[in-house]
């Protein structure tokens, strides 16, 4: 079945949150013809301009085929407030009409083969009833007034897949500039924040320049939408030329720290990677995800160390991208980076730290082991190979190695094709050492083989070997380190863990063997003894990697035990706080150190509280921890904090002090703040926010409890299972502690599909930090 094209000629009466009109297909189809088309009223189907039978179940049209023609479709739909498919994104007394399709949302908004490897041409025409703004995937040709519609006819689309389509209908405020042929476009619906779109079409620019150059293709549209959309499930989406972000990933104001602005750059590179990655090339199913979104993390942090290279950005690569997904791939329950996808619902799980940071990893490894430029040599040959199609795994890692002449197909396929990674045990023999690899479980490890491009030092000079079976013997001495430059996906266990540390040679393996130590712990074949002793040689050392993924890792097992763990967390603290003094250029990580110490440190947030009642005077960087003060020892934390939240302007402080919220520790309070989260005054992006509180030990009972109740608004506020799957695995490891019984039961007995991820992971990760719980009671 192929399609040509389609001709979507549309009108939206804005006021009244209604829409129809006609989907013209020139379809070729052999047999039936299955037409995805969700809730919409249809009116009438023909083909060249004959009426003809079908049916039609709510979810499919169905037409006998063969068919071949133009397939014409008269429809209605309504517009919801739901996050997907097209919906109202309400701010202040107003709102936007606005999309989101990934991964399966445009049949919500229009009759169409919603499928990825269905690709065709859109010509767009839009009729709305008032002078609103409207932005589509390409430029506006005509804008006329026909009586009381104002009409926008558009430019054809390249192929794409209708995931990628884009409409916004509002009024729009904009910033406006040009690389090369390109208009550049910020757009927001706030007339008074344009000027906080500025960082994010600088950054647009440059990060556009960079991918033409380096995939040595021009990006193909002739322009790209920055759209702040007010009320956003996401973080950002890439439609084709007509980007979408939620407001914390794409404005910086004044009251922004370096923290947001990193973040901003982040986003926004990821998005724009996507341009070439996913749009002009697209996975031809939903298994091959990773192809999109693991090139989109990868190349993000590329074309941020190349614009940015001040920031250190592989600090921040590992700790957010690897160490995480690294977690997550340390169960039983994990999948493998490309993952067998037998239903659309399934497709929502799979946008997780497997298909972001793990494939991300790999990916650094792979060009760690091929160099860098055989690595874009075959990215390059890749994306002009396939340009306006679809593609698989098969045909990246074939391009690579034409490219590198190395065994990439044998290698990479091994490592996305299975779940879990391998953990390397050195042992100590009469010459040298043994190399052996097994999978690591936190549950305990499992025989299993990868073939493992180890990088390795003796004696200051770095040495590259393959292992490619269960074992490896090296005449080397013991004092080898493994894992050179942290770019091996897989972990260590040492001997001697002190001496491994010492044997490190900078900040990225510390890091390696300090997050080693950390999984290693959790499996139970590590004391906290030992691990603790770890991160007090480090105390003093500042910078983003170690010391956001050891403030990540002692916040987990402070949630898990707090009396177990509190007094070296808040010395660490201590340690960092004071190291940081006097030190410059380095405040996102000050603002994580001193809002952490502020949950932990009763000294200390006693001299924050009162700053509350001149908050937004503050200092952005220290903003969070005046909250997170006033939360745990302000009198009236709960009515504070909620008339503060009410007064803020941004989601930048709206978010900081509705994290606050939940972390307050009185019971009754901290209750309230639940109820505020689904009030309807807390936007229905923020309900994760839950996350959160599911983090805040002395509340689990409450939390567990509002969870159960609670459980479908996931769903109905965000569209799809994927984020309710997701939401389990961040917060049942910690809320389910001690009641694991009763959370089997209520997780098992759910049925919904596209959760099953998500219930099997939080069950097997709950078990672990039982464990921990009950070894140090």
């Amino acid at each position: 079945m192929v399609i040509d094209s389609y001709v979507v000629d549309l009108y939206v009466r804005f006021r009244d949150l209604t829409y129809g009109g006609s989907v013209e297909m020139n379809v070729s189809s052999d047999g039936e013809l299955l037409i995805n088309s969700v809730d919409l009223s249809i009116r009438s189907v023909s083909i060249d301009g004959k009426p003809i039978k079908y049916s039609y179940d709510g979810k499919v049209i169905k037409i006998d085929g063969p068919v071949s023609g133009v397939v014409r479709i008269e429809f209605e739909g309504k517009i919801p407030d739901r996050l997907l498919g097209i919906y109202r994104a309400p701010y202040g007394d107003s709102y936007i009409i606005t999309t989101q399709f990934e991964p399966t949302g445009a049949r919500y908004f229009i009759p169409c083969i919603d499928h990825p490897a269905v690709k065709a041409r859109f010509r767009f025409r839009v009729r709305v009833d008032g002078d609103y703004d409207v932005i589509f995937n390409t430029p506006p040709l005509r804008v006329y007034w026909d009586g009381s519609w104002k009409v926008f006819e558009f430019a054809d689309t390249p192929r794409m897949s209708t995931y990628l389509i884009y409409l916004g209908i509002g009024r729009f405020y904009e910033i406006r500039d040009k690389v090369g042929n390109v208009d550049v476009i910020f757009a927001t619906p706030l007339s008074d924040r344009v000027e906080e779109g500025a960082f994010a079409i600088d950054v647009a620019k440059k990060v556009l320049e960079f991918y033409s150059n380096y995939f040595e293709i021009p990006y193909p549209l002739p322009k790209l939408h920055l759209i702040h959309v007010p009320e956003f499930a996401a973080g950002a989406m890439e439609n084709w030329g007509a980007i979408t972000f939620r407001e914390t990933a794409l404005l910086i104001g004044r009251g922004s720290t370096e923290a947001s602005r990193r973040r901003v750059a982040e986003v926004v590179a990821h998005e724009i990677a996507h341009q070439w990655f996913g749009d002009l090339v697209t996975m031809a199913w939903w298994d091959d995800l990773w192809l999109n979104e693991s090139f989109a993390t990868f190349m993000s942090y590329k074309a941020m160390d190349a614009l940015f290279p001040e920031w250190n950005v592989w600090f921040r690569f590992l700790a957010d991208e690897t160490m995480n997904s690294m977690l997550r791939d340390s169960l039983m329950s994990t999948h493998p980076v490309h993952v067998p996808i037998a239903s659309e619902e399934e497709a929502f799980e799979i946008f997780d730290d497997i298909s972001y940071g793990k494939g991300a990893s790999l990916l650094r490894m792979l060009e760690n082991y091929v160099g860098k430029e055989d690595f874009r040599r075959g990215l390059s040959n890749y994306l002009k190979g396939h340009a306006y199609s679809n593609a698989t795994e098969d045909g990246l890692w074939r391009s690579i190695e034409e490219v590198s002449g190395k065994p990439i197909m044998k290698i990479m396929k091994a490592w996305v094709d299975k779940p879990g990674h391998p953990v390397i045990t050195v042992e100590t023999e009469t010459q040298g050492v043994t190399l052996r690899q097994a999978r690591f479980v936190f549950g305990g490890n499992v025989t299993d083989t990868w073939p493992i491009p180890i990088v390795f030092r003796v004696n200051d000079r770095v040495n590259r070997v393959l292992m490619e079976g269960d074992s490896l013997s090296l005449n080397i001495p013991e004092t080898t380190f493994l894992n050179v430059g942290g770019s091996g996906y897989y972990r260590v266990k040492y001997n001697d863990w002190s001496k491994a540390l010492n044997n490190a040679s900078d900040d990225i393996e510390r890091w390696s063997v300090l997050n080693d130590a950390y999984s290693h712990l959790l499996q139970g074949s590590v004391s906290l003894d030992e691990y603790l002793r770890l991160v007090k040689s480090v105390n003093n050392v500042v910078n983003y990697l170690l010391t956001t993924s050891l403030i990540m890792q002692l916040g987990t097992l402070y949630s898990i035990r707090p009396s177990a763990i509190k007094e070296a967390f808040v010395d660490y603290l201590k340690a960092q706080s004071r190291a940081l003094e006097g030190m410059s250029g380095i405040d996102d990580v000050r603002e994580i150190v001193l809002a952490r110490r502020a949950l932990i440190d009763e000294d200390y947030e006693k001299t924050l509280a009162d700053m509350v009642k001149d908050y937004e005077n503050a200092n952005p960087v220290m903003r969070q921890a005046i909250v997170n003060a006033y939360a745990i020892v302000g009198d009236n934390p709960f009515e504070t904090l909620k008339n503060l939240y009410r007064s803020l302007r941004t989601d930048e402080d709206r978010v900081r002090v509705l994290s606050a919220m939940l972390s307050i520790p009185r019971v009754e309070e901290y209750a309230k703040a639940l109820d505020f989260l689904v009030s309807g005054e807390v936007k229905k992006q923020d309900v994760r926010m839950f996350i959160v509180g599911a983090r805040n030990p002395f509340t689990r009972d409450v939390s567990l409890d509002w969870l159960v109740k609670n459980y479908k608004l996931f769903i109905e506020a965000y569209g799809d299972p994927g984020t309710l799957s997701r939401t389990l695995i961040a917060t049942i490891p910690i809320i389910g502690i001690g009641r694991e019984g009763e959370v089997e039961r209520f997780l098992r007995n759910l049925n919904i599909p596209g959760i099953e991820m998500g219930v099997n992971a939080s069950l097997e990760l709950l078990k672990v930090y039982s464990a921990f719980y009950s070894r140090y009671a």
